[in-house]
């Protein structure tokens, strides 16, 4: 570290009491710099500064802020977004409330066929910038029956 060893010193080198730890020998009145002497870190003077940094809001807002939209758009890409690629990964209700958009990949005799799942359609990319596989290999276990 480039200043003392003292765990009470401050980056600029001076000890609680106002000496230096880097060889000089004067003591800084709280009338030369303005500022009081640190105080020694315990765990209550850790407690009252945190407390008061967190009174002031623009402080906890915006942490709090970011943490909510990243709940949300996580939860959100769960339930819009995120593909299924076969019918194992669908839950027995799901079609009671959802229904499912993708592209026919394949018809079979009239009852039966198979569907690439291509959750939010276009705005979500689908056609432009994500592409539906044409091989029938990279479909293989990709399609809802």
């Amino acid at each position: 570290m480039p200043w003392g060893f003292s765990i009470f010193s401050s980056p600029s080198g001076n000890d609680d009491d106002g000496n230096s730890s880097k060889g000089g020998s004067g003591r800084k009145s709280t009338t030369q710099t303005g500022t009081p002497p640190r105080q020694p870190r315990t765990l209550e003077a850790t407690w009252n500064r945190t407390r008061d940094h967190l009174s002031v809001p623009h402080n906890w807002i915006a942490p709090a802020a970011a943490a909510v939209l990243t709940l949300g758009l996580v939860t959100f890409y769960q339930s819009y977004l995120r593909r299924i690629p076969a019918i194992d990964h669908i839950a027995p209700n799901f079609f009671r409330r959802r229904s499912l958009f993708g592209k026919v990949t394949s018809v079979g005799d009239g009852d039966g066929f198979h569907i690439y799942h291509t959750p939010g359609g276009r705005l979500a990319g689908w056609g432009w910038l994500r592409r539906v596989p044409k091989d029938k290999k990279k479909l293989k276990g990709q399609t809802v029956r």
